[in-house]
């Protein structure tokens, strides 16, 4: 039974996971440690996903219907609604293992200098449940303000967070698509430690609809380029230098150049070669790939960026041995 406030906020925000919903309700409601509460925002459901949430009666579990705008947005309304002193993450297709919120929870009791923490998470495609994959990223702990400047290492089910962090931080951008890495990076920049549990307590779901993760990858992509050049905007060229933005910076222009071939994109593939004035390689490889557009048909490059996308993607996951705790 809850006593006062929940100690844990589980923040949930939903669209149309209808297939999904019980289930990860279900991993919240069997978790060991049962003080705290569950803060469901729907983001415009159109499926049963609301039906089915109904059928809990549960007081730990409060919702909210809105009306459908952005996930930046929901998970704003999330922070503004949780109680608990700790702040935690699950999305609508996602799983924890039993000891998730315990192990987070504990962590952050007992070391008081990270601001923040997250874990290991298995992977499992929406077609085979029976086979479970791990991420070929490394996992970083401590200042990672540099090696998020790399690489998104951190997911947000994966994720908790003390209460404190909003004061520091704030909202979420709600103009981004990536506003999950932004938020992140912004933590670290402002001195905030975050720590990492070496122990499988996520399941995260990766959706089969290739076609569909592809298609997004334009949004994301673009969206990933604006945080990057927001950031090197923001240095001095003596931090520009440390942290090797020039090359980083060329690597999501790169990508998003990728996705503006397959995506028939050719006005986002001029306007890029124009904003790259200052790097060359970028400016010469972008004219390269803008030739290309006018010899390869645009059926076939998308169906080869496509391949060449999801094959980069796959080969990143690794299978792991049924003797490794994966369950």
């Amino acid at each position: 039974m809850i006593k006062n406030l929940p100690v844990v906020s589980v923040l949930m925000a939903t669209f149309n996971s209808e297939k999904y919903i019980e289930a990860a309700l279900n991993s919240v409601f069997s978790q060991s440690y049962d003080n705290f509460e569950i803060v469901l925002v729907d983001d415009g459901s159109t499926d049963n996903t609301r039906k089915i949430v109904s059928r809990y009666k549960d007081s730990r579990l409060r919702c909210f219907w809105e009306k459908h705008t952005s996930i930046p947005v929901v998970r704003n309304k999330l922070l503004s609604e949780a109680r608990g002193d700790f702040l935690t993450f699950l999305d609508g297709d996602d799983l924890y293992f039993p000891e998730k919120i315990v192990k987070e929870k504990e962590f952050l009791e007992k070391r008081k200098e990270f601001a923040a923490v997250y874990c290991n998470i298995v992977y499992f495609y929406d077609d085979d449940l029976s086979k479970f994959y791990k991420h070929s990223f490394k996992h970083y702990s401590g200042n990672v303000f540099e090696p998020l400047l790399r690489n998104q290492f951190i997911t947000n089910s994966a994720f908790m967070m003390r209460r404190e962090v909003i004061d520091k931080v704030g909202f979420y951008d709600v103009n981004e698509i990536v506003e999950d890495w932004r938020y992140f990076i912004k933590m670290a920049k402002n001195g905030l430690l975050v720590g990492f549990i070496n122990e499988n307590l996520v399941k995260f779901r990766i959706h089969i609809d290739n076609h569909t993760n592809f298609t997004r990858q334009f949004l994301i992509q673009s969206s990933t380029v604006r945080l990057f050049q927001d950031i090197y905007a923001k240095m001095n060229q003596s931090q520009r230098n440390k942290y090797g933005m020039k090359k980083i910076l060329f690597n999501r222009k790169f990508r998003f150049s990728l996705i503006c071939i397959g995506d028939n994109r050719l006005k986002e593939l001029i306007d890029l070669w124009k904003e790259a004035k200052e790097f060359f390689v970028v400016r010469y490889l972008m004219i390269f790939l803008f030739l290309l557009c006018f010899i390869i048909p645009a059926s076939l490059r998308r169906r080869f960026m496509e391949f060449l996308w999801n094959f980069n993607k796959k080969r990143k996951f690794i299978l792991i041995d049924k003797n490794d705790d994966a369950e």
